[in-house]
């Protein structure tokens, strides 16, 4: 199983983030609107899962800076669009296009997702890590 801490290709949220920089510039029509809302649940979820196994507050800090600038800011500013039967439809596929992605290259999402070990090979988010490295210099 592979476990690259810096693939922000193995994590949905920047694959949403991309869809929604792409369709703030007019480049896709398809509107990440309700995605990114349904990802902040989801962060919040992981959230609470993570304070509950006393992950340290350094990492809660940067998981919640990191999901405010990639979901609630793009979600601020589409908040007044319209969205359509096709979005939904489009990041439904993109999702399942996602999870071919994550078998493909053989990884454990429960791992990418829910692991709270305060280690250096630790797969928080790619941006977290990044981060963390960088100040630890």
């Amino acid at each position: 199983m592979k476990t690259d801490k810096y693939r922000l290709d193995y994590m949905f949220s920047y694959w949403i983030f991309a869809a929604y920089i792409l369709f703030y510039f007019h480049i896709i029509p398809y509107n990440p609107k309700y995605i990114l809302i349904l990802g902040v649940i989801f962060n919040l979820i992981q959230f609470l899962i993570f304070i509950w196994r006393e992950v340290s507050y350094i990492r809660l800090l940067l998981f919640t800076f990191i999901n405010v600038c990639i979901k609630i800011i793009p979600i601020y500013t589409i908040w007044n669009t319209t969205v359509t039967r096709n979005d939904n439809i489009f990041y439904l596929e993109l999702f399942f296009v996602y999870l071919i992605w994550i078998f493909i290259n053989d990884v454990n999402i429960k791992k990418i997702y829910f692991s709270t070990k305060d280690t250096e090979h630790s797969l928080t988010t790619p941006l977290s890590n990044l981060i963390i490295e960088i100040f630890n210099k």
